[in-house]
């Protein structure tokens, strides 16, 4: 997909969804979503186990041809927001 991983995360999205009696089901509209932050989930009861779930992208693109939404690793943004913020010093504003 000429996707670099050290930058972006690729998600499946199939917009043909299944409800569990094996009936179609309406699936978001992936168009408007850029922007929309990626969440790593835990599996069930995790929160029990004081895991946590946490953002670890912002999705900036839906490939149709590929079933795939692509976002950026929210560490790079994170890093490009420390950048922006910094003065001429190098220290935060």
């Amino acid at each position: 997909m000429g996707i670099d991983p050290i930058i972006h995360l690729v998600v499946a999205y199939n917009k043909k969804v299944l409800n569990e009696s094996g009936g179609r089901q309406q699936s978001p509209d992936p168009h408007g979503m850029s922007g929309s932050p990626v969440w790593l989930m835990s599996e069930v009861n995790a929160e029990d186990r004081g895991e946590r779930n946490y953002v670890v992208g912002i999705l900036i693109e839906h490939r149709p041809q590929s079933q795939a939404l692509v976002a950026t690793d929210v560490a790079v943004v994170g890093r490009l927001i420390e950048n922006i913020l910094k003065d001429k010093k190098g220290n935060l504003a």
